[in-house]
């Protein structure tokens, strides 16, 4: 007798409307454990991402920014007499006992390539603990003159290399005294 189904139309609505709640009940549990599942996943993959990135940049701060093997100990320099070695180390900011990843190597070119008898900057690291620079001079053919009695004032004379640009070297080398002279 259980199983029968109710005769009266009242009793269908009541048993109906009984049948409608629960499901209410258990679409809106569902809906909730859904919205917390979602919302424990994504609260967990932010924990691990900020885990990550903050024990990334822990263990390259102790393994390379602050290990003392990775200290400037020594410094190449090929600079084909356009610097001497404290004028270069003063422009760059480069000193010895500095972490060789904390010196920025295209900042460095950048700075020495603006000197106007540069050519060409080259720096590079060499692991654990040398800087290697290359510099690669101008050179000048053509000497600018107001007249032909004018003589060579280093840093206030004019010579011109083969890419076009005009110098003013402060340093008076023979080989300037030598060089064919533009007059006018």
């Amino acid at each position: 007798t259980s199983n029968r189904r109710p005769n009266t139309l009242r009793r269908k609505r009541s048993h109906h409307l009984l049948e409608v709640k629960m499901r209410t009940d258990t679409v809106r549990r569902q809906k909730s454990r859904k919205f917390f599942g979602i919302f424990l996943k994504i609260a967990c993959f932010f924990v691990l991402l900020g885990a990550t990135y903050f024990g990334g940049a822990f263990l390259l701060d102790k393994f390379f920014f602050r290990n003392p093997d990775y200290n400037i100990q020594k410094v190449q320099a090929s600079l084909d007499d356009v610097l001497t070695l404290p004028e270069l180390q003063s422009a760059i900011g480069l000193h010895e006992g500095m972490n060789i990843f904390n010196f920025h190597l295209g900042a460095a070119e950048k700075i020495l390539s603006a000197f106007p008898e540069v050519k060409k900057a080259h720096v590079e690291r060499i692991l654990p603990s040398t800087i290697q620079i290359t510099l690669e001079r101008r050179i000048p053919i053509l000497r600018l003159a107001a007249s032909p009695e004018d003589a060579f004032v280093p840093g206030q004379s004019f010579v011109i290399d083969e890419d076009g640009m005009v110098l003013s070297p402060a340093k008076l080398n023979a080989s300037l005294l030598e060089l064919p002279t533009i007059e006018g």
